[in-house]
């Protein structure tokens, strides 16, 4: 039995689906839109959704913010391991990515440590990149300081070999 709520449907009734055969297919629609379909076939090793699913990111949905360091979440994606797997009740589908275990020692964020939310392991990869440029801009800065000693350097040879100025 899957359960969906509805919002667009009067009074936000709630739909009831018996899922038959691994297949749901929800149609929605209220007073005052046009009717949407949900798709989700169910395989041995997972749902395919013909559409999207969207995470909540609402910030008044959301409480006890923290705020993170992006250059300690790189050092940590860093040293994951991530390999290319197949599950076992699909072998002929190859997948690239971290194992929920190792993910969740590294970053202590999600339900456990058999799973990983699409939304965390996005944040993390957010996070990553945000500590990678942290990296590139104080090579950058420090790119120009020696560009600059290099700059006076050659200037000082080129004075006293009687050269340019």
């Amino acid at each position: 039995m899957a359960r969906f709520r509805n919002s667009a449907m009067a009074g936000g009734a709630t739909s009831r689906i018996s899922a038959e055969y691994g297949e749901i297919i929800l149609a929605v629609g209220g007073v005052n839109s046009a009717p949407t379909t949900v798709r989700l076939d169910a395989t041995a090793a997972g749902v395919t959704v013909f559409g999207t699913f969207n995470n909540s990111s609402d910030r008044n949905a959301k409480q006890d913010f923290a705020p993170v360091s992006p250059s300690q979440i790189l050092d940590k994606v860093l040293q994951l391991p991530v390999s290319e797997w197949s599950y076992k009740t699909d072998s002929a589908t190859r997948h690239i990515g971290p194992m929920g275990q190792d993910f969740y020692s590294a970053f202590k964020i999600g339900t456990d440590e058999k799973h990983i939310a699409p939304i965390d392991e996005g944040g993390v990869a957010l996070a990553a990149i945000q500590g990678l440029n942290q990296k590139l801009d104080a090579k950058d800065a420090e790119i120009a300081k020696l560009k600059a000693r290099l700059d006076k350097l050659e200037q000082l040879i080129n004075e006293k070999n009687g050269g340019e100025k």
